[in-house]
């Protein structure tokens, strides 16, 4: 998954990942773990994200989203800490910051893949992709935001 990032974090031993979930009684998906040992984080070539085609729910939420880092394990520390009280009704872990404050999670799951999804505060849990290889895959460069198929003239 390197390849989707231009910085990333130091190696993490497995070690350190267990001892990770482990003190935060977390069941998280083998894609994750696996992302966190071969990339701990880091910034992405692509940052936006269409939001608007999986709000299935009309939310009325925005029409892109702009990432901001994936979290390595050290910050993940600092983050789980903050926001498990609202994520854990949820299922949901924030692997993610999203421009704006918001959340890019994955469910708490023993299973393969990493389900992603979009966490507002406001509107909730949106699901966005059956895999964290699927997102890193539908992320898109700055240039290609298109808001004109939105019916919006921005930049105006």
């Amino acid at each position: 998954m390197k390849e989707y990032f231009y910085s990333y974090g130091g190696p993490v031993s497995e070690k350190e990942i267990e001892d990770f979930i482990g003190k935060n009684n977390l069941t998280l998906p083998s894609e994750y773990i696996e992302f966190i040992k071969e990339v701990n984080g880091g910034e992405t070539k692509k940052v936006s994200f269409e939001l608007a085609k999986f709000d299935l729910e009309n939310k009325k939420l925005d029409y892109y989203i702009d990432i901001d880092v994936f979290f390595s394990l050290a910050a993940l520390n600092t983050v789980w800490n903050y926001t498990k009280g609202e994520l854990n009704d949820d299922n949901l872990f924030p692997i993610a910051e999203v421009k704006g404050g918001m959340l890019i999670c994955c469910l708490q799951l023993v299973s393969k893949n990493a389900e992603i999804y979009f966490y507002e505060t406001t509107s909730g849990k949106t699901k966005l992709t059956e895999s964290l290889g699927d997102f890193l895959e539908l992320l898109i460069g700055e240039n290609e935001v298109d808001f004109k198929k939105y019916g919006i003239n921005y930049p105006s």
